[in-house]
């Protein structure tokens, strides 16, 4: 008895090593970039998609967000049911800001996206679409009270500016510019950035599955 507490007690013992707190969150912000990586690269796809089944299909800019979010509501639900029923499970006063974000951050977005697409171009609605963080960033600071640092602002106008640029407006003497094509990739940018409000409302309270579906 004597000798085995003398080999734990030992500075040669094997001892459990500790864990570092910075490790776990360090592969919690890696594992977000790739996620967000990934998104980006089926993201990237869209336009090509949106182009080629209205192109093949016949399928109007609402018909295809119809299909669109339909068949993605289906293939979620399933996946749901299969992983844990209990997350469709939704609190009554929830409902609005649910509802709130199917009709105008996934249904009216969709179909501003799609129009966006195919009256501009995949690069251009998606550059105009990208503006989105800065709607975000405007109406947290109106209706949430968040600050709206220096850094923000300038943010703000850099793309601001690269939106008129890539849209062409600036060194053109003959301007031929979309412009109900360019109101309809703005609108689609308000309706996106529509989804981080709601989410900022729902995120700390239900699963990202929940609320995506």
């Amino acid at each position: 008895m004597t000798s085995t507490l003398q080999v734990w007690n030992s500075p040669h013992s094997m001892r459990i090593p500790e864990l570092d707190p910075n490790s776990s969150s360090l592969s919690k912000r890696l594992k977000g970039i790739l996620l967000v990586v990934t998104a980006s690269l089926f993201w990237g796809t869209a336009g090509i998609f949106i182009f080629k089944i209205v192109e093949l299909g016949g399928l109007s800019a609402v018909g295809l967000a119809f299909w669109r979010n339909l068949l993605s509501s289906l293939i979620l639900l399933i996946g749901i049911l299969i992983i844990d029923p209990k997350l469709l499970v939704v609190k009554k006063e929830d409902w609005p800001w649910l509802i709130g974000m199917g009709v105008i951050s996934i249904g009216f977005f969709h179909i501003f996206w799609n129009i966006a697409v195919l009256r501009l171009g995949a690069s251009l609605a998606t550059v105009i679409q990208s503006n989105a963080t800065v709607i975000v960033s405007l109406l947290a600071w109106i209706l949430f009270k968040e600050e709206l640092s220096l850094r923000k602002i300038m943010a703000i106008f850099a793309a601001g500016a690269g939106t008129i640029l890539s849209a062409g407006m600036v060194g053109q003497v003959d301007i031929q510019v979309d412009s109900v094509g360019i109101w309809v990739g703005l609108g689609s940018a308000i309706t996106y950035g529509s989804l981080s409000l709601f989410g900022k409302k729902l995120s700390g309270v239900y699963n990202s599955l929940t609320i995506t579906f």
